[in-house]
């Protein structure tokens, strides 16, 4: 057989068996189940066992994709290995003048979505309380572990927060039921009853909200620690203002609607005249981005929330690592969606509907 040069994998091996089983005439005859070269073969029958198929050869598309879902289900690791060996690189590697055209593709897109004046504030937002989130739960483990070691029997870690050692001796010893204990005060009620007490088997009345932790349970207490930090972030006028579902509307689509009206406009003599469709058809591109990284930030961090609050992940709900995981998910698919004129589509499609050239 000419077209035989190199055995098989033993994913091929397998995927053949399977296609015995299941579709033998795709196997038996070499010019439906085997790529272009061997379809100068003659077309005769022979048996998948007795035969050995020593050799290199293509597996046909149409069979794969017929195969795959049952050798996914009966043996999953040989259908990962058969789809990574049809993967091919490339026969060259790129040019220097395509890899730098490949790097400015990128480049554009990835730092309008970063540093964009549409893009800049939201983002040095997300940035900021991640960093403020991540350092507030910081200083609340350093605190808890001052309270653990004895000494102190209170820490007062803010102005509306104070941490209490319950059951734990001036010399550090953790009697039987220690706990660490969180009170936050002076809030407004309904920031009271937003702190994520019901996780740590607290309350929230009208006047102060309550968490607490096993002092034993050092996994516990991190999470106690990312609530405290929650509870700092809840205490912050302008956090809870930009992180509200208004201030977060206004930082993702705010600045790129004012510059977009403003180019909009235009002096005349009769004073400022708007373009409303030109308008609208800049916002189509400009804003479906911004939607599309605000879709993806937002369902980031309901699933890595949700796959938290189970146990899935080494993570709070309402952690650090979620809020940068939701930056940095949102930003990725604006620069993608720019990257791959998705929003190029958009304006296109804004302006055929409403009639306008561009």
């Amino acid at each position: 057989m000419p077209f035989i040069t190199k055995p098989r994998t033993h994913a091929e091996s397998v995927v053949f068996k399977q296609a015995h089983a299941l579709r033998p005439q795709a196997v038996i005859e070499p010019g439906m189940a085997y790529g272009s070269a061997s379809r100068s073969c003659s077309r005769y029958q022979f048996d998948e066992y007795a035969m050995p198929y020593d050799g290199d050869f293509a597996l046909d598309k149409p069979v794969l994709a017929a195969l795959l879902p049952t050798l996914v289900q009966t043996d999953p690791e040989t259908a990962v290995l058969l789809v990574a060996s049809t993967q091919t690189l490339p026969d060259k590697p790129m040019t220097p003048e395509q890899a730098n055209a490949s790097f400015n593709a990128w480049y554009g897109p990835l730092k309008d979505s970063l540093i964009g004046p549409g893009n800049i504030a939201g983002n040095i937002h997300g940035v900021v309380e991640s960093s403020l989130r991540a350092y507030w739960a910081r200083h609340a483990a350093q605190g808890f572990a001052r309270l653990r070691a004895g000494g102190v029997q209170s820490i007062r870690l803010s102005p509306n927060i104070t941490i209490y050692a319950h059951r734990i001796g001036a010399n550090g010893q953790l009697r039987r039921g220690a706990q660490i204990r969180v009170t936050v005060r002076n809030l407004p009620v309904q920031v009271l009853h937003q702190i994520p007490t019901a996780a740590f088997g607290g309350r929230a009345t009208q006047s102060f909200a309550s968490m607490r932790s096993s002092a034993h349970d050092m996994r516990r207490l991190q999470a106690l620690a990312d609530g405290v930090a929650d509870s700092r972030a809840q205490s912050s006028m302008l956090l809870r203002a930009a992180g509200s579902k208004v201030g977060g509307g206004i930082l993702a689509f705010g600045p790129t609607a004012a510059f977009d009206f403003y180019d909009s406009t235009s002096r005349t003599a009769d004073g400022l005249a708007v373009d409303w469709r030109g308008f609208a058809v800049r916002s189509a591109k400009s804003q479906s981005g911004n939607a599309l990284g605000v879709a993806a930030g937002t369902g980031t961090a309901v699933a890595v929330g949700m796959m938290a609050a189970r146990g899935l992940l080494l993570l709070t709900p309402f952690g650090w690592p979620v809020f940068a995981l939701s930056l940095v998910a949102g930003v990725a698919v604006q620069a993608a969606w720019s990257r791959y004129g998705g929003d190029e589509a958009a304006g296109n499609a804004a302006a055929s509907a409403l009639g306008v050239k561009r």
